[in-house]
């Protein structure tokens, strides 16, 4: 139907056959499946349902216009006609606010003070009136 299926092998496709209960496990499925976190992953589906789906998993999705008009369909990220007019580029603009540099870990470094601190005794405390 969609022509997809020449871009990915057979061992990391995933489908409602797949036993899976919830849409959602579904979708995280196919994260593990293609090695990817699940938030560099694209749903690809046409129903709004879908899309609410694949948000709650930190997904983002593109839907497919047919059954639902695109208005029914603004949960998604992204609406299409077909999947013809749709570029590397459409699909890299879903992404524009991720930052794929891994965040510098710091680590933290114990500052020692060349001073020793003077101790108060209670002899010192009693001497000040």
């Amino acid at each position: 139907m969609t022509s997809l299926d020449s871009f990915f092998p057979e061992n990391r496709r995933i489908s409602a056959n797949d036993g899976y209960d919830e849409q959602e496990q579904e979708y995280l499925g196919a994260a593990l499946r293609n090695m990817r976190r699940p938030d560099h992953c694209v749903v690809f589906e046409a129903t709004p349902e879908a899309a609410a789906s694949a948000h709650e998993v930190d997904m983002r999705a593109i839907a497919l216009m047919g059954l639902y008009a695109m208005y029914e369909l603004r949960t998604a990220d992204m609406v299409v006609e077909n999947y013809d007019g749709l570029s590397v580029i459409d699909i890299r603009r879903l992404f524009w606010d991720v930052n794929y540099e891994p965040e510098i870990q710091l680590e933290r470094v114990a500052v020692l003070d060349d001073k020793p601190k003077r101790i108060k005794r209670w002899v010192d405390w009693d001497y000040e009136y």
